[in-house]
């Protein structure tokens, strides 16, 4: 069992190219409760058109949706770091 870095009781550490499950475990602990319950709804959904600009075939306006929702993640993320 790889020691949890979050401190869940019995969970593994999620693989180490895993990113987006070591981004839910992040949010988990330093976006937790009901106040930041839309951001935590928003970060999946971003990941989610992020992938799809990837490996998808979309056109500009997802790209530039995609773009600004990375943008719009990091910026959230400097401001959880501890």
């Amino acid at each position: 069992m790889n020691s949890d870095p979050f401190g869940r009781a019995g969970a593994d550490a999620p693989k180490s190219g895993d990113a987006k499950a070591w981004l839910e475990l992040s949010l988990l602990a330093r976006a937790a409760g009901r106040s930041h319950r839309e951001l935590r709804a928003f970060v999946p959904t971003a990941w989610e058109l992020a992938q799809k600009v990837t490996h998808g075939d979309v056109d500009r306006v997802d790209t530039y949706a995609a773009a600004q929702a990375t943008v719009l993640l990091a910026r959230v993320l400097q401001q959880l770091a501890p």
